[in-house]
């Protein structure tokens, strides 16, 4: 006979495996739902992928358990050569279409793979950034996209990455940080510190990035326009552009830059300039001498431009501006014509 403890153990146990049933059975669901939907995508029936798109892209945190079978679906391994006019077959069995350049995978049906992880979220971050690390390209570019299709929620998550072994890894999660509106607070030191990263492209990045978080990266950016990459120093400066007015007292560490080795990172500095407005003196000067002896005519270009900005707060400039009318490349003489137009305008006649 069975005493009420050992019952009340055995209807727990019961209980248990029940929960654990029932939690299986809604996985798989999810899962089977999924992959309809994923195959209705490629449907002939306009409606019938349309609403399939659309169901996909409702998902929520909720639909975790289909994230093997989305990023599965991310898998797009290259297509065997094939003569021009050839069809290949889709890896995920689709009908036979038009080759692409990166294997048979349709563009449409990742994007809307990627939107669909997006969109659950955080629960996604660990199986994204293992496919960021093992994938090919195309995976890689997608399943970056699905990261920066992520609410504030993942950011947690997305932070962590960035000190991630892999570079790719924090290429990645440096992007979709800085995808979002607005740019979490709580990833700037993060960001901040990839400035320091050993590979160029994601130092670039950071740099790209910050310039969301406005004046309170000021600080970091113009760190940034000394670095020993020129890469870094001109997306250091263009992000200060972007930053705008609030990046008006960096405009000391921008001149310096209209030295610099690089004539990218000079065009760069010279375009913040005009964009943060800095109209004093010396900022006036600076351009106005790149206007006139910069020997690359990109940057005599975008001195132009960015004293055009400026308007009449760089009326000292006028006599350079007159002068560059007779430079010898086009661009430099429309871009001059214009700013005199806007830095002296002429008086209205009767």
């Amino acid at each position: 006979m069975v005493g009420p403890v050992a019952a009340r153990l055995v209807l727990s146990l019961s209980m248990i495996g029940l929960a654990a049933g029932c939690d299986h059975d809604a996985a798989t669901a999810v899962q089977r739902r999924v992959a309809g939907l994923l195959a209705d995508l490629r449907s002939d029936d306009a409606t019938v992928a349309a609403g399939a798109a659309r169901a996909l892209v409702a998902l929520g945190p909720g639909d975790a358990a289909a994230i093997p079978t989305l990023v599965h679906a991310l898998d797009c391994p290259e297509a065997p050569p094939a003569a021009d006019g050839d069809e290949r077959p889709n890896p995920h069995g689709a009908a036979e279409g038009p080759a692409h350049e990166h294997g048979a995978c349709d563009d449409e049906i990742l994007i809307v793979t990627g939107q669909a992880l997006g969109a659950i979220g955080t629960p996604a971050v660990p199986a994204l950034l293992a496919a960021i690390r093992g994938g090919d390209e195309t995976t890689r570019s997608f399943a970056g996209y699905a990261l920066s299709r992520m609410g504030a929620d993942a950011a947690p998550a997305l932070i962590a990455g960035l000190a991630d072994a892999d570079v790719r890894v924090r290429l990645a999660t440096v992007g979709a940080l800085r995808a979002m509106q607005p740019p979490p607070h709580a990833a700037l030191a993060a960001i901040a510190a990839r400035l320091e990263d050993a590979a160029v492209d994601v130092r670039v990045e950071a740099a790209d990035a910050l310039g969301a978080y406005g004046s309170a990266a000021l600080a970091q950016l113009v760190g940034g326009l000394a670095d020993g990459d020129p890469r870094v120093r001109a997306a250091s400066a263009s992000a200060l552009r972007a930053v705008g007015a609030e990046a008006r007292v960096t405009a000391p560490a921008l001149i310096a830059r209209l030295d610099d080795a690089s004539a990218e990172v000079r065009v760069d500095a010279a375009a913040a300039l005009g964009a943060i407005g800095a109209s004093d003196a010396a900022t006036v000067g600076a351009l106005a001498a790149s206007l006139l002896k910069d020997p690359d005519h990109t940057v005599r270009w975008a001195a132009a431009l960015a004293l055009g900005r400026l308007g009449p707060a760089a009326g000292a400039a006028k006599a350079a501006l007159e002068q560059a009318r007779d430079d010898p490349h086009p661009l430099v003489r429309t871009a001059a014509v214009d700013a005199l137009q806007r830095v002296a305008p002429p008086a209205n006649t009767p």
